[in-house]
């Protein structure tokens, strides 16, 4: 290809396969400058604590839609395959494994196809090395300039084109010191953020999710798990509003089922909840209902679409009070997280009843899907944001988050230590 053209890519399916962010406790800056007739300017990659690998690059010229971010393993593990949608030149992803190869491709996304802006493989440990053996110890940041990968490369893989809502999804906004205190001290770590040379409490198999409910990934490979070190209380709080109808809702309910399918559902072990919400919430059951797994997918599949308007902030609040509660099954040493799926703005005030469930040492995830507003997500998760806002462009992009959110959670809970709870 000639220097200065872009490669030019036509609609097609996409396939997203996310994976879980662990941790790290060394920033490591790579600058990779490209010339001016590559397009792209210069792409800066940084190793954030946790392994997830920030990037940004130089802003497109003109109208642009948005920018694909795809980050794919070079061995061809799909279950390791990441791609996700961001406004702007920037964005995180985690789950990265240090010693395994990886195909960064950034595009433009136009409305007659993708536009590659940039192309980089990349080894995390090699880039450690790197970095150590020209400072002589490890550096919080180091910038490196490696020979620049050239855009039109023979092995390139097209992703399919998106087409954009009006937020589509980002992993940015991390703060770089949210890494667990004293990571420095352990080896390099793996995608539950466990020793790899160690074995995994709690957790069977490694870095495979399943990808539907009840269901099993590829033939033969082992399935990942979560049985939490601590017990935790986890409450869905679902949207279901008129926005999104009744097919999209099989959608979330197909979600709902992926997400929880990985954990240990039982006494003094994982105990799940779910409230529906549009203009009144409801219970639709508390956290003590159901003592098996099977009951509570089978709970989620019977699950009844309401209607309505979308008051967020009701929905919250009802959480505080209703769901989060003893009475409800809520136990004094788990751990307590929220789960919040919607499609829309909150037509009341959320950040009020968020915050006060964040202050009483609730964990909370936001995931936004089509119309959803980010910036309200933002304001809701707790940190750091770029583990705990997913927003996606249309709901059946929702199943090729469950695997990336389930390991999320469970990381989040092994990073927890017992506290009392709201209402106790």
């Amino acid at each position: 290809m000639l220097p200065g053209d872009r490669s030019r890519l036509h609609t097609m399916s996409i396939r997203v396969r996310p994976h879980l962010g662990v941790g790290l406790c060394l920033y490591l800056s790579v600058t990779l400058g490209l010339s001016q007739g590559q397009a792209s300017g210069r792409l800066r990659l940084t190793v954030l604590p946790e392994d997830r690998l920030q990037m940004k690059w130089r802003e497109s010229e003109g109208s642009s839609l948005g920018y694909l971010v795809q980050v794919k393993p070079r061995a061809g593990d799909p279950e390791q395959e990441v791609m996700l949608t961001t406004k702007t030149p920037k964005a995180t992803v985690g789950g990265l494994s240090p010693s395994k190869g990886y195909t960064l491709q950034i595009f433009e996304l136009t409305g007659s196809g993708n536009i590659l802006l940039a192309r980089r493989e990349f080894v995390i440990e090699d880039l450690k090395s790197n970095s150590v053996s020209r400072s002589g110890q490890r550096p919080l940041g180091a910038t490196l300039e490696p020979t620049p990968s050239l855009l039109g490369s023979p092995d390139l893989k097209p992703p399919g084109a998106l087409a954009p809502s009006q937020d589509p999804p980002t992993l940015d906004g991390a703060k770089s010191g949210d890494g667990v205190p004293g990571e420095e001290q352990h080896p390099p770590r793996g995608p539950t953020g466990v020793g790899l040379a160690q074995p995994t409490p709690g957790l069977e198999g490694p870095n495979h999710a399943r990808t539907s409910a009840g269901g099993s990934g590829e033939p033969g490979r082992p399935q990942f798990r979560c049985t939490p070190p601590m017990p935790a209380d986890m409450i869905f709080l679902v949207d279901g509003s008129w926005s999104i109808g009744h097919s999209h809702f099989q959608q979330v309910k197909d979600f709902l089922a992926s997400v929880i399918e990985p954990f240990e559902i039982g006494p003094g072990k994982v105990q799940v909840g779910l409230t529906q919400y549009s203009g009144a919430p409801q219970t639709e059951w508390d956290l003590n209902a159901f003592g098996t797994k099977e009951e509570v997918l089978n709970a989620v599949h019977n699950l009844h679409y309401r209607g309505g308007n979308t008051f967020t902030g009701l929905a919250l609040t009802h959480v505080l009070e209703q769901n989060l509660k003893p009475r409800a099954g809520l136990r004094p040493e788990a751990a307590k997280l929220v789960i919040l799926v919607t499609d829309g703005k909150s037509q009341d005030d959320a950040h009020a009843a968020g915050h006060v469930l964040k202050g009483l040492g609730v964990d909370i995830f936001a995931v936004g899907v089509k119309n959803a507003d980010e910036t309200e997500l933002r304001l809701l998760a707790s940190q750091p944001l770029d583990i705990t806002v997913h927003n996606m462009q249309d709901f059946p992009q929702l199943g090729t988050l469950s695997g990336l959110l389930s390991r999320l959670i469970c990381q989040k809970v092994q990073g927890r230590s017992p506290r009392r709870g709201p209402g106790e």
